[in-house]
Order: structure tokens, then C-alpha cells, then sequence
């Protein structure tokens, strides 16, 4: 079904943002919806960006708030075609 299909792209809880996007990309190989990104967390460093570029997203949205947030901005600026990236400014999880 088409709720089966969207809930293999989500994304595992793990913390490394580089695997996270693999998982993801992986799952959603066969999926309907695809070439979005979304996370309740933030990257905190540019490489998990440039996985789901290389890995096809075209969209990315998540919490924003990393000491690096820049790079991955730049990331997304440097993508060809340019990728969309929007900052929710919230994170819904505790640690």
C-alpha cells in the first residue's frame, strides 16, 4: 500500500547522519515518495548532505541549529541541480 510504501522512508534513529541517509536511501529505493529528506534533528556536519545528494533528494528539511549548519547550506548551493533546504527551527526529541 501506498502508507507501507511511505513508511519505508523513514529514517532509523542512529547517531551518524552519514549511515542515516544510506538507510534511508536504501529503504526508499522502491518507494512512491522519494528525493525528500526529513529529520526531527539537525546535521551536524555536511557529509550526511552530501549523501542524500549523491543518493538523488532534491529537497531537505530539518531542525537547523548546528555550529555548521553553513556547510551544509553550501552543499546544497554547490548541488547541480540546486537543492532545497528548509529549517523548521525545532526539534521534537529529548536526549
Amino acid at each position: 500500500s501506498s502508507m507501507e510504501q511511505m513508511s519505508s522512508n523513514i529514517q532509523q534513529n542512529t547517531d551518524n547522519a552519514v549511515q542515516t541517509e544510506r538507510l534511508a536511501s536504501k529503504s526508499s529505493k522502491d518507494a512512491t515518495v522519494s528525493g525528500k529528506s526529513v529529520t526531527d534533528a539537525f546535521f551536524p556536519f555536511r557529509d550526511g548532505v552530501d549523501v542524500g545528494i549523491e543518493e538523488g533528494v532534491t529537497a531537505i528539511v530539518h531542525a537547523g541549529g548546528s555550529d555548521r549548519d553553513f556547510e551544509s547550506i553550501t552543499a546544497c548551493n554547490e548541488a547541480d541541480p540546486k537543492v532545497t533546504m528548509v529549517f523548521t527551527g525545532q526539534r521534537v526529541f529529548k536526549h
